[in-house]
């Protein structure tokens, strides 16, 4: 199962103290995938006010960043009702769903093909019959 992370959005509040661009929200998304099927879980966190030197100006920031101020809130959190692995627990259980979901069935208009035919004898078996055979009539002859 391959799962990917990524945030889709951040909420930025123009200017909290002296600090501006301060994200104070953002949109993630994790993605689940097995055999070309896909399964997504999402949501959105709030982040504390940042505090003394803790500030990163947005220009700064990279997608990694966010994903762990994600997963570290998400774990210190007592009120948060997830967390990473129940975030990706979801999207697999996503994934799950569609290919229990998944069949390939014949066209009901479309009369089932007949079965094989059955196996004929081995060409080891035809072979010791002709020569049965031969033998046979090679007898007959000498009588």
């Amino acid at each position: 199962m391959n799962i990917t992370w990524q945030i889709d959005s951040l909420i930025v509040n123009p200017q909290i103290g002296s600090s501006v661009d301060v994200v104070v929200a953002a949109n993630w998304r994790v993605w689940a995938e097995e055999n070309g099927v896909r399964g997504t879980s999402h949501g959105r966190i709030n982040f504390p006010p940042p505090q003394g030197d803790k500030f990163t100006a947005y220009p700064n920031l990279t997608e990694a960043t966010i994903l762990q101020w994600v997963w570290d809130l998400s774990s210190t959190d007592p009120d948060s009702p997830w967390s990473k692995q129940i975030g990706e627990e979801r999207a697999i259980a996503a994934v799950r769903a569609q290919q229990a979901a998944i069949t390939e069935k014949p066209l009901p208009w479309v009369p089932p093909p007949p079965p094989p035919p059955e196996p004929g004898p081995t060409l080891d078996e035809r072979m010791r019959a002709a020569e049965t055979l031969i033998n046979l009539i090679l007898d007959e002859e000498d009588v």
